[in-house]
């Protein structure tokens, strides 16, 4: 009986520690997504808090993580829009081949933004990873807007969006670990 309520009171103690852990480090992610004035404060915590190696991170590996985040994102946002090609409407036809070369450019963007993505870049000339992020934006918003206006698969349009603010927090991370 001893036994047992000192087994119960270990368990419970190693749990306590394991959420107290979990807490501070979400409240780290919390803190840096504030100090990095995130445009989508929301959406980087949670999407970094979701990240499985940010607990062992420092701040610095951040902008990396959110880059592989945004990037798996719009990989499976370009595999659902080439999930809806067979269809045989041409005008959506035609709207869904325009957002799988936007995405498949954006995707090139963002693996480039990745493998450029470097903090021994002079933070005045500026980073090659800013400029991917920026143009792998710009390639999601014109999917977007062309999903919208079309009225083509709209519970696809607002995954696009959030695919869209996860660029822009890889950005946002970026520009504050310059500083």
């Amino acid at each position: 009986m001893a036994s047992s309520f000192l087994l119960s009171c270990a368990l419970l103690f190693m749990l306590s520690c394991v959420g107290a852990k979990g807490h501070l480090h979400v409240q780290y992610v919390k803190d840096e997504c504030y100090d990095a004035g995130a445009t989508y404060y929301d959406l980087c915590v949670s999407s970094l808090s979701s990240e499985p190696r940010i607990s062992k991170a420092g701040f610095a590996d951040f902008p990396s993580f959110s880059m592989e985040i945004s990037l798996a994102n719009a990989t499976a946002i370009r595999w659902n829009l080439q999930s809806n090609l067979k269809t045989d409407d041409a005008a959506t036809k035609r709207c869904i081949v325009l957002c799988i070369k936007h995405f498949d450019v954006a995707i090139s963007n963002i693996r480039n933004a990745i493998s450029s993505f470097s903090f021994s870049i002079d933070p005045i000339k500026g980073t090659s990873a800013i400029s991917f992020l920026i143009s792998a934006q710009e390639h999601v918003k014109i999917c977007q807007e062309q999903l919208k206006t079309h009225g083509v698969l709209p519970a696809l349009v607002p995954k696009v969006e959030i695919s869209n603010h996860l660029i822009h927090t890889a950005y946002d991370l970026i520009m504050y670990a310059m500083i």
